[in-house]
């Protein structure tokens, strides 16, 4: 599934859709300044900072990585996914950074043709030139009758089934950076990371993906989730649970990671 889903992503990039943002082909502009959108009616591809991320209903594709989403009506006990992407909209275009709102369906993991009217995804997704990063803000919103418990998961993985993720680093409340082995579900004594104010999730070798998240962060046994705060909430009719991501590559510059942070945490994000 990951190989599949990442080859299309590819082949999407390179041959459909709609670009926003594309520099003309005589400007001969260095590959870490290009800054382009590509969208047809249900993904987005984008390129900046020379790093590729390409959006989905069934993941979304970050260098060298994959993210999926799930959520849980913990009222009906319902398991709930992405089903079909419902709208793709263009809300940012300008010369500095550009920002595409998604809005997704819904609807019972069980189920493949379900589409449940009580719940909605929207993605905002924003990426900035010269940069590599991308910002992720979701929200999942709660669209029925009365109030309803839910909790939503994105997973994070390695994109290639052969070469797993099996390390993650975080900072302490020092600053010391500090790397601890996923391990399977059998041995692990929790599944809880808790807070980091970044986090390096890779195999080892030098790469893999960076993640700035205010969330509650959790693990499995060569993956990482990201939940909301708190992990459940009572939300009414028309509220959401929401969580903002921000990803980054990470290619043998690990060291830089502490001033990607500082960068990140300065950048004043809007997202409507």
């Amino acid at each position: 599934m990951k190989k599949i889903l990442l080859a299309l992503c590819f082949l999407f990039f390179f041959t459909a859709g709609t670009g926003f943002g594309e520099t003309p082909k005589k400007e001969k502009v260095p590959l870490s300044e290009r800054m382009v959108v590509n969208a047809s009616k249900e993904d987005v591809a984008f390129f900046a900072g020379g790093a590729m991320y390409v959006i989905r209903a069934d993941g979304v594709a970050l260098p060298k990585s994959l993210l999926y989403f799930a959520a849980k009506d913990f009222t009906t006990k319902k398991e709930l996914l992405v089903k079909k992407a419902e709208k793709v909209e263009l809300k940012v275009d300008d010369p500095l950074r550009k920002m595409v709102k998604l809005t997704f369906s819904i609807g019972d993991n069980k189920v493949e043709s379900d589409i449940n009217a009580d719940y909605r995804l929207e993605l905002y997704a924003e990426i900035r030139k010269g940069s590599p990063l991308m910002a992720l803000y979701s929200k999942f919103f709660y669209l029925g009758e009365g109030a309803h418990k839910c909790g939503i998961n994105w997973g994070l993985s390695s994109a290639v089934e052969e070469d797993p993720f099996k390390y993650y680093t975080i900072p302490d409340k020092s600053g010391k950076e500090l790397t601890y082995r996923l391990e399977p579900g059998s041995k692990m004594k929790s599944n809880k990371i808790g807070y980091a104010k970044w986090l390096y999730l890779h195999s080892g070798k030098g790469y893999g993906i960076g993640l700035v998240c205010p969330s509650m962060l959790g693990k499995g046994g060569d993956f990482i989730f990201i939940n909301t705060v708190p992990p459940s909430k009572n939300l009414n009719k028309g509220e959401s649970a929401d969580v903002l991501m921000v990803f980054f590559p990470i290619d043998n510059n690990f060291k830089e990671i502490p001033k990607m942070y500082e960068d990140i945490k300065k950048i004043e994000w809007d997202f409507k």
